[in-house]
Order: C-alpha cells, then structure tokens, then sequence
C-alpha cells in the first residue's frame, strides 16, 4: 500500500526541515571551537558514548542525512498505533529455512516484548545487556521477540568506523548471515528467540523498527509502543510497562 498523502507531506516537509538543519550543522562543523558542543549534540542524540573518530568525518553529510530521511519514512508510515490491532508481518529462522507470522509467539494473553534492530547499531548493540536483564528479570510473565532489520550503518551507506563491517543485505541469505553473526557475539538473550525480517521489509515497515525500536504487544494489540531510535529506544520504558503489567497480576491474585 502506498503512502498516503499527509505522510508523504509531513516526509517532505521534515525532509526539508533536515536538510537545512543538516545544512548549517555541517557549516558549523568545520569550525573548531563548535567541536565541542557538537560532540555533546550528537552524544545527547545517540544516548551512549562513542569515540569521535568513528562519526567525526561524516557527520552532517550526505550519507547520514539520506539514512536520517529513510527512519522519518518509517517511522511517519509505520501501522503500529498504541491500542490498535498489531500488525502481524512475516519473520524468518535465522537459518532462513522457516517463515512465521510475528504473532505466531504471542501465547495468549502474555506480553509479546519486541525488539528490532542490527548489529551495525552501536545503541542497539549497547542496550542489549540492558534488555538481557529485562528479559531474565520479566520471562515468567512475557515472551520476548528481537527481530533483526536491515543495517543502520553499514559499510555501503553512512559507516560509522570501529564497528560491524557488514553491506547493506542484497539478499536474504546476507540478512540471515549478518543475524548469525549477532546470535554469535553472544549479546542475546537465550529466553530472546532471534528473527529475522523479509528483504521486503516487512516487519520494518509495519514498525517503523529503522534503526531500533521496541515495542509491548498483547492480545492482539499494540500495548506500548516505543520512539523513533535511538534518542527515544528506551529499554527502561519497557521495564516500567512489565512492573506494572506484573504488579496488577500478583493484585489480582490476592483479591
């Protein structure tokens, strides 16, 4: 289905918005005492600390906008609403040799915790041990979905240096190599079942998931859904909703 017209509008006009942003940033980006408020910028936006020789050279060009306006697309065209019927897209085996529908892991009226992102997001990456001790702290009460999606920086787009040296996925095989490779660094929870999502995109686009993004799902519906990463990924959302969600079972219990 394509985009409708206030998505597209709201698209260009943010498009347009960014581009001057991204326009004076870089301006100011060549000037030597605005280096610092600069890395403090972009450590505010990315929420973890990252050295700045792996950004530094591209920030604010062409390759980091292009990416920038590819999450606004998501995320303005997105079909996950808060309190609407979750979309339910089809996600692979890290093997590749099984499809499932997403909703296929929800059981009953246990949360269904989901969790999108790639190994080239260094803010996906470095949340996941938070997201670990959400997932031990929470399994007996809610299942828990991470879903890779296609590359925030892969080495063929905006690259960020010391990090994952993965292309953007050309084909399925290469999406599911490259969610090997995140199984394999260990960083997963084991009670987390890893999927992967169709070269269509499909889990991606239902989500607005580009670059990270998380998600509550119950009973059919979307319960909580997470911000637009990674300033608005915030794993302490979700646990808040699971304290919450846990407190009013043990109230009912004792009613």
């Amino acid at each position: 289905m394509g985009a409708s017209s206030k998505v597209l509008l709201l698209y260009y006009a943010g498009s347009a918005l960014m581009l001057l942003m991204f326009g004076i940033l870089k301006l100011l980006h060549k000037v030597s005492w605005m280096e610092r408020p600069i890395v403090q910028l972009f450590r505010m936006i990315a929420t973890i600390d990252m050295r700045k020789e792996d950004y530094w050279d591209d920030l604010f060009g062409w390759k980091m906008f292009k990416t920038n306006q590819s999450c606004l697309f998501r995320h303005l065209s997105k079909d996950a609403q808060e309190g609407r019927a979750a979309p339910n897209p089809p996600v692979l085996s890290v093997d590749g040799t099984k499809y499932f529908q997403m909703l296929d892991f929800a059981r009953g009226s246990r949360p269904l915790v989901l969790n999108f992102g790639s190994c080239t997001c260094p803010v996906f990456m470095a949340r996941l041990r938070e997201f670990g001790e959400i997932v031990e702290e929470y399994k007996s009460v809610a299942d828990f979905l991470t879903i890779y999606i296609e590359e925030a920086h892969p080495t063929d787009e905006w690259r960020l240096k010391g990090n994952f040296e993965i292309v953007q996925h050309r084909n399925q095989q290469e999406r599911c190599n490259a969610a090997r490779t995140l199984l394999q660094s260990g960083h997963v929870h084991s009670n987390s079942l890893l999927m992967v999502d169709t070269m269509e995109n499909t889990a991606n686009k239902a989500y607005g998931a580009l670059p990270i993004r998380l998600a509550v799902i119950q009973s059919g519906k979307v319960q909580y859904a997470g911000g637009l990463g990674p300033t608005l990924y915030k794993t302490t959302d979700v646990r808040n909703w699971l304290f919450q969600y846990r407190k009013r079972l043990a109230d009912r219990k004792r009613a």
